[in-house]
């Protein structure tokens, strides 16, 4: 197996053995991972929208919240308080190491 990382991509090359050993327990190996990517993608963004709707109607700030999805995620983003999954734990540790 070789793997590929950009910084958008992965390309995972299989050898026809990789694909015997994982035809072993699956029945399409390669849609199996394609699956894999796109139900990660879907619950983390279902999880992002869920937590940010809710932070979004309590907040007095925001007037109007989009039910366009490519619109709600560029307020999510540009929103001042947002913070990636490294950030928020950058900002645990800072805070641990601080007590």
């Amino acid at each position: 197996m070789k793997i590929t990382k950009t910084k958008n991509s992965i390309l995972i090359e299989f050898t026809d053995r990789d694909l015997e050993i994982l035809a072993d327990s699956l029945i399409d190996p390669l849609a199996w991972f394609e699956t894999l990517a796109n139900e990660k993608l879907a619950n983390c963004g279902g999880r992002l929208k869920e937590f940010w709707l809710k932070k979004f109607q309590n907040e007095k700030s925001v007037e109007n919240i989009p039910t366009d999805d490519t619109l709600l995620l560029d307020l999510i983003f540009s929103y001042p308080e947002y913070k990636s999954r490294v950030d928020r734990q950058v900002t645990e540790t800072i805070k641990k190491v601080g007590q």
